[in-house]
């Protein structure tokens, strides 16, 4: 037991990682989170029963430093309130070197590129998901709305049905106030296009940087229910 007490002090000051599982079960936990890209060079090091652990997170290259702080922040308080004796959290950020990012565009129909945007997020039938790079843009998925007949929140629940392709984008007309403020919680830039329009023309206006960003919903609560109720 003298041995055993005497190699585990000597492992703390190699800074050894005395953990593998909770090692393993912090970086699957993160990876969870939305927004982080990526998780690596998880370290575990521990003062009595007190653990501290420091970690690197990737995120979107376009990722505002404001943004990339606040990413940190949550992904430390999720560690700190789910992990038993992690005392503190110290998180890296880096953007990741994936050179695309994924969007999210309603659409009319299911016609490829020529999809037609349809004009409001919550009341699209279909979503399109894309990965955009600098030299192409591929198709990844097509979502069928399937809340398309409930009455209220639709958007939440579409969000929710996607999340996990870790979107970056979502290109639209119009998006209500809950849907806005739940995209943009999880790091979701919403950029402002026209009903009406195709995929392929939108892919245009965003790699020509002819697209502007929707910064505020377009619409509030009462107005989303009461057009819906109307229709």
């Amino acid at each position: 037991m003298g041995l055993k007490n005497i190699w585990t002090s000597l492992l703390v000051l190699l800074d050894a990682n005395l953990d593998a599982e909770l090692q393993s079960d912090i970086e699957e936990d993160i990876n969870r989170i939305y927004g982080v890209k990526g998780v690596g060079e998880v370290m575990i090091r521990q003062a009595g029963p007190v653990k501290m652990v420091e970690c690197k997170i990737l995120t979107s290259p376009s990722l505002s430093l404001y943004k990339a702080h606040e990413l940190a922040d949550k992904v430390e308080d999720h560690v700190t309130n789910n992990f038993k004796h992690v005392e503190s959290v110290f998180i890296h950020v880096e953007p990741s070197k994936e050179k695309f990012v994924s969007a999210i565009v309603p659409v009319r129909d299911v016609n490829g590129l020529d999809s037609i945007i349809h004009g409001h997020f919550g009341r699209a039938p279909y979503f399109v998901i894309l990965k955009i790079s600098d030299e192409n843009v591929v198709i990844e998925d097509f979502y069928y709305n399937e809340f398309l007949g409930e009455k209220k929140h639709v958007g939440v629940k579409v969000i929710k049905a996607v999340i996990k392709h870790k979107l970056d984008l979502l290109f639209t007309s119009r998006i209500g106030e809950i849907s806005f403020h739940m995209l943009k919680d999880n790091f979701v830039d919403i950029y402002k296009t026209d009903e009406g329009l195709s995929v392929k023309d939108i892919k245009k206006k965003y790699r020509n940087q002819k697209i502007e960003q929707i910064t505020a919903p377009t619409h509030c609560i009462e107005e989303s229910q009461s057009s819906v109720s109307q229709s």
